[in-house]
C-alpha cells in the first residue's frame, strides 16, 4: 500500500477514535480542511511539520500514523 494511503487511513482512524471532526482536526493542526481531506484520501503529500501537528492534535506519536 502506498505510504500516503497508509497515512490517510491512520489519520481517519485516530480522528474517529478521538471523536473529533475533520474541521476540528484541521483547525487544531493549522491546515486547511481541504488539505486534510486530501491527506485522509491519500491524494496529497503532508510535510513533516503537518504530520507533527496532526499527530499532536490526535494525541498520538507520529510513527503511529505510518503503521500498516
Amino acid at each position: 500500500m502506498e505510504l500516503k494511503k497508509v497515512l490517510g487511513k491512520n489519520v481517519v482512524k485516530h480522528r474517529i477514535l478521538a471523536e473529533i471532526t475533520q474541521q476540528e482536526l484541521a483547525a487544531n493542526a493549522e491546515i486547511s480542511i481541504s488539505h486534510l481531506r486530501n491527506i485522509e484520501h491519500g491524494r496529497s503529500n503532508a510535510t513533516i511539520d503537518m504530520i507533527e501537528r496532526i499527530s499532536k492534535s490526535l494525541n498520538v506519536l507520529p510513527e503511529e500514523l505510518f503503521r500498516k
